[in-house]
């Protein structure tokens, strides 16, 4: 009986010393990510936002972008379509390659 009781008391313990670590990593883990956000400023929030799109665009394998709206004046029309021409380019290259 004394056996089967230390045997009981060893696997609570085990356990919450399991549950003990798991907490301390996940605060590791949180605090080291707390740590990385602080070193993004603005322009490197907006690249890596750039960047996350585009890793997903490619996974897509598009095929075909076609441009169904656009901004810009009359006189700037070619300019406001190339930020969508250079990603239908790429899309291109990515499908290809």
């Amino acid at each position: 009986m004394a056996a089967e009781q230390e045997r009981e008391v060893r696997r609570v313990e085990n356990e919450q010393f399991l549950q003990k670590l798991k907490v301390d990593f996940d605060n590791k883990t949180a605090e080291q990510a707390l740590e990385l956000d602080k070193e993004y400023d603005p322009i490197s929030l907006q690249k890596y936002s750039l960047d996350a799109t585009e890793r997903v665009y490619k996974r897509l394998a598009t095929r075909e972008i076609k441009v169904s709206q656009f901004v810009g004046d009359t006189k700037n029309v070619v300019a406001s379509l190339l930020p969508g021409l250079q990603f239908a380019i790429a899309q291109g290259r990515a499908v290809e390659g």
